[in-house]
């Protein structure tokens, strides 16, 4: 039978496995945990939206797998890997780069997560490498929807100045929002550094504002990457279009590279 947990001190006796802004996630049961918020009104009232949220959108293979929601306070996850945030850092300090196979692979999870989630009535809000989680296969899976929007109702949350194209005070989350930090994901999949790095978040809305951003014709994922900056993407259905479309052709090229490379050695 599943333990209920009812109050603050059950939950805060868990073991912890870490900790955010708004909550705790603790040790639940083998493979399991338990995400609790902070006893304070504000955080009391996002992880409700976040309990509402994860009953919307129900079990999809690219949504962290709810296994039970406890009465009064608690979401049981399946427990996961590492945040995609914790392995780019991995990967950047060993000199290592994201090979080419996944980048495709975790660009096509993010858009279809994405347009799944927006098909939901849901808008993240806070779209970011911190709450992309891989799973054993390094798969990734969306987590996270404490003070997300849903049916349209305020966010009491936001993107990172470097994923969002407006000051956090102006800040009502659109589909359109959403793409462009998108967009800022698949740059930081791409490079393992969030788009300008090196430079302060005052300097980033700055850039950001007069519609300057970073480099992006020497990447794969360039071409969407940057439609996604520049607003181009009406929603997620059309940016999943053109990663699909970018790696067929990709592939295409691929083949006829080998098939004329082979008919050169055959002569």
């Amino acid at each position: 039978m599943e333990r209920k947990i009812w109050s603050f001190q059950d939950l805060a006796s868990l073991p912890r496995v870490a900790r955010g802004i708004s909550g705790v996630i603790s040790e639940y049961k083998s493979h399991e945990v338990v995400k609790w918020p902070y006893p304070c009104a504000d955080d009391e009232r996002n992880h409700e939206i976040e309990r509402r949220i994860y009953t919307r959108l129900g079990r999809h293979a690219r949504i962290v797998h709810v296994i039970a929601i406890l009465p009064e306070r608690g979401i049981v996850m399946e427990r996961l890997k590492e945040p995609l945030c914790l392995r780019l850092k991995t990967l950047q300090e060993n000199g290592d780069t994201v090979s080419s196979e996944q980048i495709q692979r975790w660009s096509l999870q993010i858009a279809e997560a994405l347009h799944y989630i927006h098909s939901k009535r849901v808008l993240q809000a806070d779209i970011g490498s911190q709450n992309l989680l891989l799973d054993e296969k390094d798969n990734l899976k969306f987590a996270d929807f404490a003070g997300s929007s849903i049916d349209g109702e305020q966010a009491f949350v936001c993107s990172s100045s470097r994923a969002s194209l407006r000051p956090y005070w102006e800040h009502h989350p659109s589909i359109k929002d959403e793409i462009f930090a998108m967009g800022s994901i698949l740059y930081e999949i791409s490079t393992g550094r969030k788009p300008y790095h090196d430079k302060t978040d005052s300097a980033v809305e700055k850039l950001y504002l007069a519609a300057q951003f970073p480099d992006t014709d020497h990447l794969q994922l360039g071409p969407v990457i940057w439609k996604c900056w520049k607003i181009q993407y009406e929603d997620t259905a059309e940016t999943l279009s053109d990663l699909q479309q970018l790696f067929q052709r990709k592939k295409c090229s691929y083949i006829w590279f080998v098939e004329e490379n082979l008919m050169v050695k055959s002569l």
